[in-house]
């Protein structure tokens, strides 16, 4: 019988949902003053701040004697902290989530304030990754009140606590709930009373007796589905919103229905911090599980590839400067700025409650701008931090008859053998007078190295060395110049270090691409015939004909806003309607595009609906097993509800198991928590199959989601369902969706380029190695210019 429940009150972290991002975020300044004032006045008030943004924001903007009046009430129980920064979404890597977990225990250990919980709200699940960081803050309790809007709670209960066994020695006790707004729906917070979910009564005004009609219907409710212990922990907010203020009127409730003889339950007004010890003393033989908790919106930030693609690439430049940082010191920098930025954009709200309905609304377009905008710094951050660390190995900015001279860094613990990009901007090919026959040099051994150009962007050239770097090390190089001093544009085509213009014997025979590991067949109009492997003869692709071919399904609907806003609320767990649409692109056409003595090009065109511009570009390189494969699109907007899904039909043989990056190697379908999500994740870096011995990796350089089984609309399958084999049949990158009828982006108009880079072999016939390789292949080596 349950005895006790234990209300919570705080302000839903989410960031953009309900009015502009900067206003909200100086909100949460104000709420934490307003909490501070009700709490001194009223010895029974109770403040969680569920976020530790929330505290960040009130003490940028908080003089000291606010700051000294809310240690003070942290101090005594009164307003409890969260470890987790904000809601997030599954885009940061391991290193972001420990970096922003770490700035709350950094925090609570200053002031010497107690912090043992995190609390989430809203999102379907909790990466293992996440949860590893928060353990490593010293974080002992997750409490997460689940939002199953689009999705489903673990197990078809609706609250349960467990231990997570996160498979490195460490658990976490683990309490998810029911929605965070439950205790506005149980009548707990006068004047803020809901019926959103579990109420059926209209909306009308509310009376003082609201709780004593639902509270007891709810319990006997609770009891009668096997409800096995003897409280609850309940949430709410001082008004029906998410960024709510606090209220001040709780605690008369709450003390009204305690002195009520006629109830046996009684009402505790507590912090979040105060439930570690009240649970781990009310509960006995919990059950542990083990894996990853999917998250079932882990696919929203997919309406946003462009914003998508920015904060990826500023993570992976975050990792190598944190890589340089460890093996180099001196080439150290504060990353705080650039961890803020990418905290924000992966904070789990994208846009306004009308981001679909009023698409053309002002207010809903800035939020959409502002949003990209955090990416967009996360990028141009990275970059600036990226030329100050360079700074420590010589580098030096633009500047007039710059030496021809790089250094190239390897800051990671294996050594590495890589191509590397050496840039020459357009006017220092004419003011060096290079000609087509240039060398590059290793200063040490005075060895030229292959070296293949390409052009870059403003008429400029990027030029591809193969380098060799031990681990923790740096190797110099300089570009020597032709002994014929002629003026005039670079062969992009390539050209090999002896001078010869053209390849003794090209491998590019008509549709016919071969490198001394791979070859790769297509027939007249682009279609994909055979990948393999030269060394073993394996087919490294069950279906070539599939490889990055564009998928879409298309739910068509009325251009009102009506039918746009519930065709998709109805969609529910699937991300399609039962009417929808399905698609294929369509090869026409195979070009060649260059060839020289490190790789060769070729390119692909399609026709497909809705896309004014679709083609794919091939890189194959021809000392390395490896290919780079860029997917070029314009899409055509439309108010339809799409999904664009990018086929990678690899294999490493009949046995493959198959696995993605998620901070660990993790295997769908498999090394799941029980009754959690398995038709998508959100990958860090790549994902591949392994088996017997060899190995295929792919590295997703700007999209994050990982599709797995088919495309059909049907009812979900949740982890342990036996229809689920051992390894999915069929995996896609999910580039792009539009299907939410809230928050995100109505529409997926305008340019964009999706890489990635697949590599094969048996270096990465373990999973751990082929992820690895994953990773490095896209942020291994750098090269950088010197000042003298």
């Amino acid at each position: 019988m349950i005895k006790d429940i234990y209300l919570i009150q705080d302000s839903h972290t989410d960031i953009g949902y309900t009015n502009t991002q900067g206003r909200i975020l100086r909100w949460y300044s104000a709420f934490t003053r307003q909490a501070i004032v009700i709490a001194e006045n009223d010895p029974a008030y109770r403040w969680t701040c569920e976020t530790f943004i929330q505290v960040e924001q009130f003490w940028q903007h908080a003089d000291e004697n606010w700051r000294q009046r809310f240690i003070k009430l942290v101090q005594a129980g009164r307003i409890g902290l969260s470890a987790n920064w904000a809601n997030f979404n599954e885009l940061p890597d391991e290193d972001v989530f420990a970096a922003l977990a770490q700035r709350s225990r950094c925090f609570a250990d200053e002031h010497k304030l107690p912090l043992n919980t995190a609390v989430m709200a809203d999102i379907n699940g909790c990466p293992l990754a996440y949860a590893r960081a928060l353990v490593n803050a010293g974080i002992t309790m997750l409490l997460t009140h689940v939002n199953s809007w689009h999705g489903r709670v673990l197990q078809q209960k609706r609250m349960q606590p467990f231990w997570w066994d996160l498979g490195n020695g460490s658990k976490l006790l683990v309490y998810y709930n029911e929605h965070y707004h439950l205790g506005n729906e149980l009548g707990f917070f006068p004047g803020a009373e809901a019926n959103a979910t579990n109420f059926s009564e209209p909306f009308v005004a509310f009376d003082d007796d609201v709780l004593n009609r639902r509270l007891p219907a709810y319990l006997q409710e609770l009891e009668q589905a096997g409800w096995a212990h003897d409280f609850l922990i309940v949430t709410g907010s001082g008004l029906i919103t998410d960024n709510s203020p606090p209220s001040d009127s709780v605690t008369g409730r709450i003390s009204r229905w305690n002195t009520d003889s006629a109830h046996t339950v009684k009402v505790h007004m507590v912090t979040a911090s105060d439930l570690r010890e009240i649970i781990a003393t009310r509960t006995s033989a919990l059950p542990t599980y083990s894996g990853d908790w999917t998250d079932w919106w882990a696919d929203g930030m997919a309406a946003d590839p462009e914003g998508t693609m920015l904060y990826r690439q500023a993570q992976r430049e975050r990792r190598w400067l944190s890589a340089a940082a460890k093996a180099f010191p001196k080439a150290t920098v504060d990353l705080h700025s650039l961890d803020t930025a990418l905290g924000l954009y992966a904070e789990h709200t994208y846009g306004h409650c009308a981001s679909l309905t009023s698409a053309w609304n002002p207010l809903v377009q800035q939020l959409h701008v502002r949003k990209l905008g955090y990416a967009a710094e996360a990028a141009d951050l990275s970059d600036c931090l990226g030329e100050k660390a360079a700074e420590a190995f010589g580098y030096g900015s633009l500047a007039y008859n710059r030496p021809l001279r790089f250094v190239v860094v390897n800051p990671h613990d294996v050594d590495l053998a890589q191509l590397v990009e050496i840039e020459l901007d357009t006017c220092e090919v004419q003011a060096h007078r290079l000609s087509k026959t240039f060398a590059v040099v290793d200063s040490l051994t005075n060895q030229v190295l292959p070296h293949q150009p390409a052009q870059s962007l403003r008429g400029g050239v990027k030029v591809l060395a193969q380098v060799s770097v031990p681990a923790r090390s740096t190797r110099e190089l300089f570009i020597r110049k032709s002994p014929v001093d002629l003026v005039q544009p670079l062969e992009i085509t390539g050209t090999y270090s002896d001078g010869r213009r053209e390849p003794a014997s090209s491998k590019v025979v008509s549709t016919f691409v071969e490198s001394n590991h791979g070859y790769l067949t297509w027939d007249n109009v682009g279609r994909l015939i055979a990948w393999g492997d030269r060394k073993s003869g394996r087919d490294i692709s069950r279906s070539p004909d599939k490889a990055f071919v564009l998928e879409m399904n298309r739910s068509p609907a009325a251009k009102e806003v009506g039918p746009q806003f519930t065709g998709r609320a109805g969609m529910g767990e699937n991300r399609q309607a039962v009417n929808s649409q399905h698609f294929t692109a369509k090869p026409s056409g195979f070009r060649r595009l260059g060839s020289g003595p490190l790789f060769d090009v070729v390119g692909i065109d399609y026709e497909a609906p809705g896309f004014e511009l679709l083609k794919s570009e091939w890189t194959v390189y021809r000392e390395m097993p490896m290919v780079d494969v860029e997917v070029i699109c314009h899409k055509i907007g439309t108010w339809d509800s799409e999904n664009i899904y990018c086929p990678l039909p690899f294999t490493a043989g009949d046995k493959s198991a198959f696995w993605i990056d998620r901070g660990w190697a993790m295997r769908p379908w498999q090394d799941q928590l029980p009754g959690s999500m398995t038709d998508f994740y959100g990958a860090q870096e790549g994902i591949a199959w392994c088996a017997d011995g060899f190995g295929v990796a792919v590295a997703m350089l700007d999209s994050h989601l990982v599709h797995c089984g088919d495309l059909n609309y049907r009812a979900r399958r949740l982890m342990g369902d036996k229809n689920l084999s051992a390894t999915p049949d069929q995996v896609h990158a999910w580039l792009m969706t539009n299907y939410w009828e809230t928050n995100f982006s109505a529409e997926l108009g305008g340019f964009y380029s999706f890489r990635f880079r697949v590599g094969w072999g048996a270096h990465l016939a373990e999973p751990e190695a082929a992820l690895r390789w994953a990773r490095l292949a896209t942020a291994g080596l750098k090269a950088f210019r010197q000042a003298k």
